[in-house]
C-alpha cells in the first residue's frame, strides 16, 4: 500500500501513467501510408517468417547453394522482428 503526502501528488502519478500510455500507443498507432506501424511490423515478421521457411525448404531439399547461415540470420532477424512486433502490441494496451 502506498502513502503519499497528499491527493495531488496520487492525481499527479494517475496523469502521469497515462501520458506514458498515450505516448506508446501514438508510437504503435503511428499511421503511414494509411496503415498503423504495428501493421507493417507485422507485415515485415511474416515475410520473414515465409522467407525464412522458403530458404530452409531450398537448402534442405538442394535446390540451389544457399550457406547455411543466410537461413539462420533470417531466422534471428524473423524472431527480433515477431518480438518487436509482440512488445508493441502490449506497450498499446497495458495500463
Amino acid at each position: 500500500m502506498c502513502y503519499y503526502d497528499n491527493i495531488e501528488q496520487l492525481g499527479y502519478l494517475d496523469r502521469l501513467r497515462k501520458r506514458q500510455q498515450n505516448m506508446f500507443q501514438n508510437i504503435t498507432y503511428h499511421i503511414i501510408f494509411g496503415l498503423p506501424l504495428i501493421a507493417y511490423v507485422g507485415m515485415l515478421a511474416l515475410v520473414l517468417m515465409l522467407t525464412t521457411a522458403t530458404v530452409g525448404y531450398i537448402i534442405h531439399h538442394d535446390l540451389a547453394r544457399i550457406p547455411f547461415v543466410v537461413h539462420m540470420t533470417l531466422a534471428f532477424t524473423t524472431v527480433g522482428v515477431a518480438l518487436l512486433h509482440g512488445i508493441f502490441a502490449l506497450l498499446a494496451y497495458l495500463p
